[in-house]
């Protein structure tokens, strides 16, 4: 089975430490923030690895956003437009490049486990996981 990047996208995902997180009852804390940060993760597919980065960021008044590098393809700050959170689920969308990704947030909020799927790309989803990356 292979894999076909858009133009734009192939990539890695990354998030910040936890321990980076303000607490919730520390005055800092937005809802919606603990997943902040850079996650990181290769996508693979034959043997082949694409490194991807996520950086998720919360606003209060404005919600939370993300993007998506590949560096390796010189890909930067390529818009999420349809990043939620239900429970323990996290759902990206990636129009620019065809991409989704679906995952499932560990407990430690240190991983985030789940498949990538893009429009065009033979075969069915690849497995990606993302690791938080610190600080």
């Amino acid at each position: 089975m292979a894999f076909r990047v858009l133009p734009l996208l192939t990539g890695f995902v990354a998030v910040s430490a936890l321990a980076a997180a303000p607490a919730p009852g520390d005055g800092r804390f937005v809802p919606g923030s603990e997943l902040d940060g850079t996650w990181e993760g290769i996508l693979s597919n034959g043997g082949m690895g694409l490194p991807m980065i996520f950086v998720i960021t919360t606003t209060p008044g404005e919600g939370t956003k993300a993007v998506l590098d590949v560096m390796d393809q010189a890909a930067k700050d390529i818009p999420v437009v349809g990043y939620r959170r239900e429970k323990d689920t996290v759902f990206m969308e990636i129009p620019a490049v065809g991409g989704k990704f679906d995952g499932l947030v560990s407990g430690d909020l240190a991983a985030i486990s789940g498949r990538w799927t893009q429009a065009g790309a033979a075969g069915s989803p690849v497995p990606l996981i993302l690791h938080r990356k610190a600080p």
